[in-house]
């Protein structure tokens, strides 16, 4: 699992050279973790320290409208623990990219399939997410990720950080 993520930090340090991206009308690529989970455990969901829950998304954000723009994507949600959880899921949202120069915040719903041993699940979701501009290419993010497995029967809710990439202007 730390070659997989190393592998992903290499990949995306890589990406930060060259072009230059727009705010919207483009394509980004994010890597999320939960610290809480690698720091402290989940008591809700039986799991020791030094876990790692990754979410690596793919969004494709469309043209400026007046407060922001709609953003549709794909995820893909990893959780290590003894039976690996796998998360795919499609999601559609709407971000606010005209507050501060540095600032956007938005929220999506998604739908998706979880794998958890031999059992599939459809899953769906929604989130907030905080994203800190620090380069032209690169944004800091802070989510808030909700969760429901029918096969669970519960909500699971996390708190995420990580960082956006912008791949192509489109």
């Amino acid at each position: 699992m730390m070659n997989v993520l190393f592998m992903l930090s290499y990949m995306l340090a890589t990406l930060l050279c060259g072009q230059v991206a727009k705010a919207q009308e483009q394509v980004s690529f994010q890597l999320q973790l939960d610290p809480i989970l690698l720091v402290a455990g989940s008591e809700s969901r039986d799991l020791e320290p030094r876990n790692i829950d990754a979410l690596l998304k793919i969004k494709w954000e469309f043209a400026q409208a007046k407060k922001g723009y709609t953003h549709f994507g794909g995820s893909y949600e990893l959780i290590d623990m003894p039976t690996d959880y796998h998360r795919f899921a499609l999601e559609g949202g709407y971000t606010f990219n005209q507050l501060f120069d540095y600032l956007s915040w938005g929220f999506y719903a998604d739908l998706g399939l979880s794998n958890y041993g031999a059992a599939t699940d459809f899953t769906y979701g929604f989130g907030l997410d905080f994203n800190f501009r620090v380069h032209e290419h690169l944004n800091l993010l802070l989510s808030q990720q909700t969760t429901r497995d029918t096969m669970l029967q519960t909500f699971i809710g996390k708190f995420l950080i990580g960082v956006q990439v912008e791949l192509a202007s489109l």
